[in-house]
């Protein structure tokens, strides 16, 4: 036997494990049929489903745990600070551009500027934020389908551009100053002093090339290109 209580401090509803004659670790089970869907539900304000906030659920056609918020966005918080969010269905304003759907992209960032100080929320299916202002600038719509970085005031996309059907280009997407620079790099190791070093080719086109050269220093088995001239296809 345990200890259950009702009323209202420090909960409407509590179970004393710690009080059951024999301790384990388990202290609550529900159990239920396979013939039907097993909620746990949460409302708000009323019995109604506009006052449904949250669902926890289990489908008997399969043995998956889901997780559902039926009216908003699904939010996920440490330290009451919420970073992570799954949108709900909807559209909002990014940069110049009016309604823009953006139903269940996924934003991640460390705190709320993403989607409450001066960001609307994810531009893409995974957008990762720093945490500073982020910067609209360089988004256009057609970048949905992809990844999304918005940090140092800059912005980028790495992901596809649709154009007729099964004709789609895959775009690796930066902004927004001149003299920033695309660098591919590996290291087996990076000492401060070293990666310093990291070949960046400054005109294009150049060759990619081997490290190991005098401007390499110690860093082996890498090869590095970076442009520096505008592209030559335009960004609708």
């Amino acid at each position: 036997m345990g200890n259950a209580g009702v009323g209202p401090y420090p909960s409407a509803f509590q179970v004393r494990g710690e009080l059951t004659w024999t301790q384990t670790p388990e202290v609550f089970r529900t159990n239920a049929p396979t013939t039907a869907s097993t909620y746990w539900r949460m409302f708000q304000g009323g019995t109604g489903a506009g006052n449904e906030r949250g669902q926890l659920f289990a489908d008997p056609s399969a043995t998956h745990f889901n997780i559902n918020a039926p009216q908003g966005h699904l939010r996920l918080h440490t330290n009451t600070v919420e970073r992570m969010r799954v949108n709900a269905s909807g559209s909002y304003t990014i940069g110049s551009f009016a309604a823009q759907l953006a139903s269940g992209f996924v934003g991640v960032s460390p705190n709320s500027t993403l989607w409450s100080g001066g960001g609307p929320g994810p531009f893409s299916r995974l957008h990762l934020h720093d945490g500073t202002g982020p910067s609209t600038g360089s988004y256009r719509p057609w970048m949905k389908n992809g990844l999304t970085f918005t940090g140092n005031q800059d912005h980028g996309f790495l992901g596809q551009k649709a154009g007729a059907v099964d004709y789609t280009d895959m775009v690796l997407h930066w902004s927004d100053n001149p003299g920033l620079f695309l660098k591919i790099g590996c290291a087996s190791s990076s000492p401060a002093a070293t990666a310093q070093r990291l070949p960046v080719v400054h005109k294009a086109p150049k060759a990619l090339r081997p490290c190991g050269s005098s401007r390499s220093g110690t860093m082996r088995r890498m090869w590095a290109l970076a442009i520096s001239t505008p592209p030559t296809w335009p960004i609708p």
